[in-house]
Order: structure tokens, then C-alpha cells, then sequence
């Protein structure tokens, strides 16, 4: 996100953006640059339409996949909620487009092993049908 935010010629070759148990909204176990403070400042001033925004005019989705292990509270795994590695509603403007469209696909068992081969190619089958269903 970081990356993106900073470099405009970046965000407009980029068609999606696909978050698998990231750190978005911050650890609840640790201080620092990945911990709940920090993040929650660093979305509030530039996960928004202004720093995200693309030169031709396009939604870019912002999809997020999450971990959860059973019995875990707050829901979640090691350390980071389910809310934590969702992208928030970004900050718009009244005089901007939207560029930025979040999609929420839920989350994937963290507690039991899946066929990592499969979830990959149906997240690659979402992600591009969800881009071609837009152009």
C-alpha cells in the first residue's frame, strides 16, 4: 500500500490489488509500523481517493481475503483479527472520482489445510473476472 501511495505510475498499471491475511489494519500483539496505532494512521491519511488515485479514470478493486482459526478471540489468527486484514472505506472527497473500490471475499480456515493450489486459482479466476466484468 505504501508503495502504492507513493508512486502514481504504479497505481495506473495496476488493475487489482489482492490482500491474502495481510497486515491492513494492523497486529493487536505488537508496537510499531505493523501494530493497530500505526496503521490505523497511516489508512487514515492516504487510504483515500486523493493518494490512490489512478490517471485514466477506473475502479481499481481492493480485494481481501482473511485467516481464521476457530476458537480464537477476537476472530481471527495469531494476532490479527479478521477486521484487521480488511481494507477500510476509503476517504473520499466531494470533488474526486472514486478510484478505489474494496471487496471484501471473507475468510479462508487458518486451522486446517486446504489445497493451496486450488484457493490460488480460484482467487486468480475472481480477481480477473471481477476486472474483465468491469472494462
Amino acid at each position: 500500500l505504501g508503495a502504492l501511495a507513493d508512486a502514481a505510475d504504479l497505481r495506473d498499471q495496476v488493475v487489482a490489488v489482492l490482500s491474502i491475511g495481510g497486515v491492513i489494519g494492523g497486529r493487536t500483539d505488537e508496537e510499531g509500523p505493523l501494530g493497530e496505532a500505526a496503521r490505523r494512521d497511516w489508512l487514515g491519511a492516504h487510504f483515500n481517493q486523493l493518494d490512490l488515485d489512478t490517471e485514466v479514470v477506473r475502479m481499481t478493486p481492493y480485494f481481501a481475503v482473511q485467516w481464521l482459526a476457530r476458537g480464537v478471540w477476537p476472530p481471527g489468527a495469531e494476532g490479527l483479527p479478521l477486521q484487521a486484514s480488511r481494507f477500510p472505506d476509503p476517504a473520499t472527497e466531494a470533488t474526486l472520482v472514486e478510484t478505489i473500490e474494496v471487496v471484501d471475499l471473507g475468510p479462508l480456515p487458518a486451522d486446517r489445510p486446504l489445497p493451496l493450489d486450488l484457493v490460488a486459482r480460484a482467487l486468480v479466476a475472481v480477481v480477473l473476472g471481477w476486472v474483465r466484468s468491469r472494462r
